[in-house]
C-alpha cells in the first residue's frame, strides 16, 4: 500500500482525535502492562525525561503481548510521526490489531481516520468503526456516527439478508448475547430481532441496545422517540449508560 496515505487531518479535529476517553480490551501480561505504562512516563515526560522513541520502542514490546492499549498508541505514534516515520499504513495495521480486541478508542481512531483521511476515506468503514465504539458507549464515537448518518454521506447501514438464527433459546441473557454476534457482523436485522425478544422480558442490556438502534439506525429507521423509551426502559432499571444517552438525546420537535 502507499505510503502517502497520511494527509493531514483537519486541525480542528487533531486535538479531539489524540485524547483516550474510554478504553475497554483483553487483558495483557502483567510486564506487558508495566512497559506500557513506563512508555505513558516517556511519552508524556511524567517522571522521566520525554523520550518518543524510547515510548515507542516500550509502546511495541507492549503491542507485541497483545496490549491493546499499546497497540492503539503505536497506531497513533505512526499517524502522527511521533517517535518513528510516519506510515498510515502501520497506522492502520496496529489500530485493527487494538479495535479487533474491542478496545473501544482504538475502533474510534479506525473509524476517524477513514472518515477523514483522503487518501484512504471510505464512510462505510467509518461507520462500522464508530458504531462498534459507540456501542461500548464512547460518546464521541456516539457524536461522530450521528454527524456521519446526518451529513447524508452514506445511508443507515443495510443488513445482509439472511435466513438464520434469531431463534433458539428463548432466555433473554442468551438472546442479548446472539444480538452482539450478530451486531458484530453487522448483521442488524437478526441484531435488532434478538435485542427486541431480550428487551421485552426486561432484559437492561437489551433495552439499551435497542435504543441504541433506533437511535443511530442502524438497521432501521432513525427514530428518537423508540431510543427514548428503550433507553428509559433501562436506565429504570439502573443502566448507566441509558442514563447518560437519554440524557444526551435531542427529541424532535
Amino acid at each position: 500500500m502507499a505510503e502517502n496515505w497520511s494527509e493531514d487531518l483537519p486541525d480542528d479535529h487533531q486535538e479531539i482525535y489524540d485524547k483516550p476517553s474510554f478504553t475497554t480490551g483483553t487483558p495483557a501480561p502483567p510486564q506487558a502492562e508495566e512497559q506500557f505504562k513506563q512508555g505513558e512516563r516517556y511519552e508524556k515526560g511524567n517522571w522521566l525525561e520525554k523520550n518518543l522513541s524510547k515510548a515507542f520502542e516500550l509502546y511495541s514490546e507492549a503491542a507485541a503481548q497483545g496490549h491493546a492499549a499499546a497497540q492503539n498508541r503505536l497506531g497513533q505514534m505512526y499517524n502522527y510521526g511521533q517517535g518513528v516515520n510516519k506510515n498510515i499504513e502501520n497506522a492502520v495495521v496496529w489500530y485493527t490489531m487494538s479495535a479487533s480486541q474491542g478496545f473501544a478508542e482504538a475502533q474510534f481512531n479506525l473509524g476517524y481516520l477513514f472518515h477523514f483521511n483522503k487518501a484512504i476515506k471510505d464512510s462505510s468503514k467509518a461507520l462500522e468503526w464508530y458504531a462498534k465504539a459507540a456501542a461500548q458507549g464512547h460518546v464521541r464515537a456516539q457524536i461522530s456516527l450521528e454527524q456521519l448518518q446526518s451529513s447524508q454521506e452514506i445511508p443507515p447501514p443495510i443488513p445482509k439478508p439472511t435466513t438464520s438464527g434469531s431463534d433458539g433459546s428463548a432466555d433473554p441473557a442468551e438472546q442479548y448475547k446472539r444480538g452482539d454476534k450478530y451486531f458484530n457482523e453487522n448483521d442488524y436485522i437478526n441484531a435488532i430481532k434478538c435485542y427486541s425478544n431480550a428487551a421485552e422480558q426486561g432484559y437492561a442490556k437489551a433495552q439499551f441496545a435497542l435504543g441504541f438502534m433506533y437511535n443511530f439506525g442502524c438497521g432501521v429507521e432513525k427514530n428518537i422517540s423508540k431510543a427514548a423509551e428503550w433507553y428509559g426502559k433501562a436506565a429504570a432499571q439502573g443502566n448507566e449508560r441509558a442514563k447518560i444517552n437519554l440524557q444526551n438525546l435531542t427529541m424532535p420537535k
